[in-house]
C-alpha cells in the first residue's frame, strides 16, 4: 500500500502534537485553554489571541498581529519583572530604619497594625512608567495601609466603618500568665514525682495515635525512628534521662492529645498525656548536649508542638524559637561535610521549626534560609512525606505573596498584575499536587483533613491576595467617582476583582467546617486563619455589593459563627468571639446583644 506523501519540512513532526493552543501559549509553551474568542491568559494579560488552523498539513506561517502580540508578552512580563523587583526594594528600603526590627509572619493572617508613616516611601513607586493606565498595569500600583483583619488587631479604613480594634496586649497578657501556670504545675508534678500510666497496651495505643496525629503530617522522622527510640526507652523503663526517653514521653503526650475530642483543656493538670509532657520536660531542661545535636532539636520541636496542639501558643512559640536559633547556627556552618549521616533528619526539622512558628512576633530569621535550605527527603515511601513537601511550598508561596504585595512591610499594596500572577502560581501548586492530595475548589467535605487543610489554607491565600483590591474599592466608592474617565474601566475590574475576593471566602468558611470541629495539629492555625476570613466577609460584604448580605451569605455568617463559638472555652478566644457576635449584631444579621 503506498503510504500517504508527507511534507518536507520538519516543522510539522511529530504528527500527534495538534492540540489546540494559541500562538501565544505554544511561542510561552505554556498550557493553553483554548477559550474563544481568547484564552484565559491572552485576556489576562491583554493582548490579542490567535489560533492557528487545526489541519495538521494546512498550516500558515505566524501572522503579524500574532508577532506583535507576543512582543506585548514579553514587554508585559518584563514589567512583571521590574515590577516585583521595585517592590521587594521599595520593601527593604521601608524596613531598614526600624529601630525595633522587622516582623515576620509564617500564616496569611498573622498580620499586626500597619506603620502608616512610612506609606510615603512606597506611594509613586511606579510612577512615571511607560503604558496606560488600564487595570492590569504596573502604572496603577499604590500603597494601601490596612492589613486584613486578624485575631489580634485591625485598623479600619474610616470609609469602611468602626471595625478597628486592638486586642494585642490582653493577648499575650493572658497568653504569658497561661504559660508560667503551665510550667509552674510541671515544676509541682515533677517535684512530687507523680507516676504516669507506662502499661503497654496504653503505650502502644498513644504511639500510634502519635503517628497517625502527627507524623502524618509532619514527619520529622520516619515510623523505624519511632520505633527505635521507644524500644530504647522502654528496655530503661522510662526512667533514664537520654535523649530516646524524652522524645518517647513526648511522643506519648502528644499520641494522648491526638485522641483527645475535648477541644480544649484550661487547667493543665486536664490536659491530655500531662504526666508525659512533665518527664519529659524534665530530662529536656537537663540535657548538656552540643548546638545542633540532632535528638535535641527533635525533643524541642515536639514539645512546640504538643504546646501548640494544646493551644498555648506563645509557649509554642517560645520553645520553637530554641531550634530555630539553632538552625540558623547550623544553616552557617560546615555542619553537612561534619554530619552527613543526620543531614536529612536536620532537614526535617528545620522545616517543622519554619511550620511551626505562627505569630505576629520576630522569629530568628530562619526565613531567610528558605532557598537554600534542603527539602526532606526519605528513601522509602513515607505516607506523609508529600502532605509534608506540600505544606513546605505553600509556605513558600506565602512568603512570595508576603513580599511582593507587601503585607511584611505592614501595607497592603494594590499591585494588579502581581496579584494575577501570585494568582496563578498559587493555583499551578494546586494542579501539580499529588494524586493523594488533589482536592476540588469547592466546599464539597473531605474527609481526609490533611487535604482539607490544604484546601482551606489555599482559598486563604486567594483571599489575601485580593484584600487590596477590596480596599481599593472601598476607597474608589468613597471618592464618588472621582478621577479621569479613562480610569472608569478599571474600577469595575477592581470592583470585580473584589467581589471575587469574598468568593474565596465564602469558599474559605464553608471548606474549613470539618478541620474547625476536630483538634487537630493545625487547630491553631487553621482557627486563625478561618477568625480572619470571617471578619472580611463580615465587615467588607456590605461596602463591596452596595447592599446588605442576602439569605445565603447570612447563613454563611451564622454557621461561621456557630463553628467559631466551639472554640470560646479558649482563653484568647473569647473576646474575638464577643467582636464578631457586635459586628454581626451591628449589620443586622444578629439581634442586638444584651448589655450586662
Amino acid at each position: 500500500m503506498a503510504q500517504r506523501e508527507r511534507p518536507s519540512h520538519g516543522a510539522d513532526y511529530p504528527r500527534k502534537r495538534t492540540a489546540i493552543a494559541c500562538e501565544i501559549c505554544r511561542a510561552r509553551r505554556s498550557k493553553c485553554d483554548a477559550r474563544k474568542p481568547a484564552c484565559s491568559k491572552c485576556t489576562e494579560l491583554e493582548v490579542e489571541c490567535v489560533y492557528r488552523k487545526p489541519n495538521l498539513w494546512d498550516r500558515e506561517p505566524v501572522t503579524a498581529a500574532a508577532t506583535a502580540a507576543l512582543g506585548k508578552v514579553d514587554d508585559r512580563l518584563d514589567q512583571i519583572q521590574e515590577s516585583i523587583a521595585a517592590l521587594v526594594e521599595q520593601v527593604e528600603n521601608i524596613r531598614r530604619p526600624s529601630t525595633s526590627g522587622p516582623l515576620e509572619y509564617s500564616s496569611p493572617l498573622a498580620f499586626s497594625p500597619p506603620n502608616i508613616s512610612s506609606l510615603d516611601a512606597i506611594r509613586g513607586t511606579f510612577q512615571g512608567r511607560a503604558g496606560p493606565p488600564s487595570y492590569g498595569s504596573v502604572s496603577t500600583t499604590r500603597a494601601l495601609g490596612h492589613r486584613l483583619p486578624n485575631l489580634i488587631s485591625f485598623v479600619a479604613p474610616p470609609s469602611l466603618g468602626p471595625f478597628s480594634y486592638d486586642y494585642a496586649e490582653q493577648f499575650f497578657t493572658g497568653e504569658v500568665e497561661q504559660g508560667n501556670t503551665l510550667f509552674e504545675c510541671i515544676e509541682h508534678f515533677i517535684s512530687n514525682s507523680i507516676s504516669a500510666d507506662f502499661a503497654p497496651q496504653t503505650c502502644w495505643r498513644l504511639q500510634r495515635a502519635f503517628v497517625s496525629g502527627f507524623l502524618r503530617w509532619m514527619p520529622i522522622f520516619d515510623d523505624e525512628t519511632c520505633l527505635q527510640h521507644f524500644q530504647i526507652a522502654s528496655n530503661n523503663q522510662f526512667l533514664d534521662g537520654s535523649s530516646s526517653t524524652c522524645m518517647t514521653l513526648f511522643m506519648l503526650a502528644i499520641g494522648s492529645m491526638a485522641i483527645d475530642e475535648h477541644l480544649y483543656s484550661e487547667d493543665p493538670y486536664q490536659l491530655p498525656g500531662f504526666p508525659y509532657l512533665a518527664l519529659g520536660y524534665k530530662i529536656l531542661t537537663g540535657m548538656r548536649s552540643p548546638v545542633g545535636d540532632i535528638q535535641q532539636l527533635q525533643c524541642r520541636c515536639l514539645f512546640s508542638v504538643y504546646l501548640s496542639f494544646a493551644m498555648r501558643p506563645v509557649q509554642s512559640w517560645h520553645e520553637i524559637n530554641h531550634v530555630t536559633r539553632d538552625c540558623m547556627l547550623m544553616l552557617k556552618t560546615n555542619w553537612k561535610s561534619r554530619d552527613a549521616a543526620n543531614s536529612d533528619l536536620k532537614n526535617r526539622a528545620f522545616w517543622v521549626a519554619e511550620l511551626e512558628v505562627c505569630l505576629e512576633l520576630p522569629s530568628s530569621g530562619i526565613r531567610t534560609f528558605q532557598e537554600t535550605l534542603p527539602l526532606p527527603t526519605s528513601p522509602v515511601e513515607e505516607e506523609g512525606m508529600y502532605f509534608f513537601l506540600a505544606l513546605i511550598s505553600l509556605r513558600k508561596l506565602l512568603a512570595e505573596v508576603i513580599e511582593t504585595i507587601g503585607f511584611k512591610s505592614g501595607h497592603a499594596l494594590y499591585v494588579p498584575i502581581v496579584a494575577v500572577e501570585l494568582r496563578n502560581q498559587i493555583l499551578s501548586w494546586h494542579e501539580h499536587l499529588p494524586i493523594a492530595l488533589q482536592f476540588p475548589l469547592d466546599a464539597s467535605p473531605l474527609f481526609d483533613l490533611r487535604r482539607a487543610h490544604l484546601r482551606g489554607q489555599l482559598f486563604c491565600l486567594l483571599s489575601v491576595i485580593y484584600w487590596p483590591f477590596v480596599l481599593r474599592h472601598i476607597e474608589d466608592t468613597a471618592s464618588a467617582g472621582d478621577g479621569p474617565a479613562e480610569n472608569a474601566g478599571e474600577r469595575v475590574a477592581v470592583h470585580e476583582r473584589a467581589k471575587e475576593c469574598l468568593d474565596w471566602c465564602v469558599l474559605h468558611l464553608k471548606a474549613s467546617e470539618g478541620i474547625m470541629m476536630q483538634k487537630t495539629l493545625v487547630s491553631h492555625a487553621a482557627l486563625r486563619a478561618f477568625y480572619a476570613i470571617f471578619m472580611v466577609l463580615l465587615i467588607s460584604y456590605a461596602p463591596v455589593y452596595h447592599h446588605p448580605p442576602p439569605a445565603d451569605i447570612v447563613i454563611v455568617i451564622k454557621r461561621s459563627l456557630e463553628i467559631l463559638s466551639l472554640w470560646d472555652r479558649v482563653p484568647f478566644m473569647r473576646e474575638p468571639i464577643h467582636r464578631v457576635c457586635c459586628f454581626a449584631a451591628e449589620a443586622g444579621i444578629l439581634p442586638p446583644l444584651k448589655t450586662p
